[in-house]
């Protein structure tokens, strides 16, 4: 089987480096940029359909469900958007450091400040934050969903106090 690695489409438009992104139904949502925003592309044009304003630093991580968007970020918040209304539907604040990944399902997100925290995604809400003495890549929590899910586990494997926010 031959696999051909060519480029077929430069999607332009980021001020700044991307480090994350996601890719469903032929839309990409990037983000991770250093610029801020996250951007949703049409895979088929390269056209970008939206441009997504509110972080007010690096984003470092994004999850797309086909319907809403939710986005991480070096200014100690997660957002869940509408992609199409470009529309911030609930800001959650709760984190001390930078946001570096996300979980959906539930919403997870872990950061540099070793919590772990599980949001409502629909009132906005931090139902919980998971504190630990296990500490994955230095002092992040969680670089990666697949950091997550283990640090999770771990927690409740070890049976560490959940404190309530």
């Amino acid at each position: 089987q031959n696999i051909s690695f060519q480029c077929l489409r430069t999607l332009v438009g980021h001020t700044g480096g991307v480090w994350s992104s996601q890719m469903r139904d032929n839309i990409i949502i990037s983000g991770g940029s250093r610029d801020a925003t996250l951007r949703v592309w049409d895979i088929e044009t390269g056209q970008c359909l939206h441009v997504l304003m509110g972080h007010v630093a690096a984003v470092r991580c994004v999850q797309y469900d086909g319907r809403r968007v939710v986005s991480g970020a070096y200014d100690f918040m997660v957002k869940v958007w509408d992609p199409e209304t470009e529309t911030c539907l609930h800001t959650l604040q709760g984190h001390t450091n930078r946001v570096y990944s996300l979980q959906d399902n539930i919403l997870v997100s872990g950061n540099a400040d070793s919590t772990v925290k599980i949001w409502d995604i629909k009132t906005g809400q931090c139902l919980q934050t998971l504190q630990g003495e296990l500490k994955l890549h230095g002092n992040r929590t969680a670089c990666s969903n697949l950091c997550c899910r283990f640090y999770i586990k771990k927690l409740y494997k070890e049976m560490h106090r959940p404190v309530t926010t």
